[in-house]
């Protein structure tokens, strides 16, 4: 999955220079163990990966 966004992300910034990404993370109002352990870091990773490249890239919490 990281992998396939990045490269569209790629894409996307060629084809568009000075595009910011965006990316979703869902915020619970009481996390439990199961929330942490099923809603991993995907958005964080995508942010260092874009970071790396000088991609802008914003993480926008989506509350559930």
């Amino acid at each position: 999955v990281i992998r396939e966004v990045v490269r569209l992300g790629e894409e996307a910034v060629e084809k568009y220079p000075g595009a910011v990404i965006f990316a979703g993370q869902l915020v619970f109002g009481k996390p439990g163990i199961f929330t942490r352990l099923l809603h991993n870091y995907i958005a964080f990773t995508l942010q260092r990966e874009f970071h790396v490249q000088g991609v802008s890239f914003m993480i926008l919490p989506i509350r559930v």
